[in-house]
């Protein structure tokens, strides 16, 4: 029993090589294909998070591109990690931070019923997720049910009465970071909505390109240089976006994502003839103008070190929604990037 309590006062410290075996024990329901209650409960912010982002800078520190190094900031250089976590007011700062991205309150949209001839069987809630179809799925859901999708918070005080149908999809992780890395290139620099240089004086991924550009991203990240930038949420985890919900009485994926509409139109909407039409809502870094996309999804696919970082920083996607760790697929033989 004391020992019992001891472990309920102090959180292990989550390391690098114990993430494998920690991530999907608690916050996935495999037969109902639904997050746990673990989801919605409060995080330690203090403990395991950072852990997590401390894990994603000591691997920075050792596998970025020697180019990228010799950039690297003053505390990244003496090869400490604590240094940037100082205890006391860096460490608060920090939490605060943290909590702050990881726990946001995103409204979503409710699916109002506008006519008789609507074929929605009651209101509906689309909890919505950057860079996991978002604008298209909220635009088909509208024409589906022949319904008006609104931007509200107010029906999600309703919902714990199950009077409204929550539903939401996901994305895989890191390509959804990956995509979200690339919406950010697109409009900061191809559509001039942010100006790194001016913004962002001490950030070092403007001096780059491709790869090297990607990865002086994660060092301005992970370095906390990037807190006020444009729209850099798109960057943090989709089950943050998601923190405002209740439950789920529905989660799709994009990568089953035509047996998941068909799913959902079956069970909560009276259309289940209507085809879903991809060319709503499409963004204009779908482009890959600049070639950021193919960077990152290239890093995905040969970079091991780069998708431990992306699976430390995005470590609570992977427990709420059950997909597997993208570097149990590669070869520990193998010499990573």
């Amino acid at each position: 029993m004391l020992n019992l309590l001891i472990s309920l006062r102090r959180p292990p410290r989550v390391t690098h090589h114990k993430l494998q075996s920690n991530l999907h024990t608690l916050y996935f329901d495999t037969e109902t294909q639904l997050p746990s209650k673990g989801c919605f409960s409060r995080i330690d912010i203090s403990s395991e998070y950072v852990n997590h982002w401390k894990e994603a800078v000591k691997i920075l520190q050792v596998h970025a591109p020697e180019a990228v190094k010799d950039r690297f900031p003053e505390t990244l250089q003496k090869n400490e990690s604590l240094v940037i976590f100082p205890e006391g007011k860096g460490s608060e700062l920090l939490r605060r931070y943290l909590r702050f991205r990881y726990s946001s309150f995103f409204p979503g949209y409710t699916i109002l019923p506008k006519s008789p001839l609507a074929k929605l069987r009651q209101t509906m809630y689309y909890s919505r997720v950057w860079k996991a179809g978002n604008d298209a799925i909220r635009e088909n859901l509208a024409r589906a049910t022949h319904a008006k999708a609104v931007q509200s918070w107010r029906w999600l005080l309703r919902s714990k009465s199950h009077s409204v149908t929550i539903v939401t999809f996901v994305r895989e992780p890191a390509e959804r970071w990956v995509s979200a890395y690339n919406e950010l290139q697109q409009r900061w620099v191809v559509e001039n909505n942010y100006d790194p240089a001016k913004e962002c004086p001490e950030c070092i991924f403007p001096h780059f390109d491709g790869e090297e550009r990607v990865w002086a991203f994660l060092v301005d990240l992970l370095t906390l240089k990037l807190v006020d930038a444009f729209e850099i949420v798109h960057v943090y985890p989709e089950s943050g976006m998601l923190k405002a919900s209740p439950r789920f009485d529905f989660l799709g994926k994009i990568e089953t994502f035509d047996k998941d509409w068909k799913r959902l139109m079956n069970t909560y909407v009276d259309n289940s003839k209507y085809i879903f039409d991809s060319t709503l809502g499409q963004h204009n870094s779908s482009k890959d103008v600049m070639g950021a996309r193919k960077a990152g999804l290239d890093l995905l696919e040969h970079s091991l070190p780069f998708v431990q970082i992306l699976e430390h920083i995005l470590f609570k996607d992977y427990r709420c929604f059950g997909y597997p760790l993208r570097s149990q697929s590669f070869n520990n033989a193998s010499n990573p990037r």
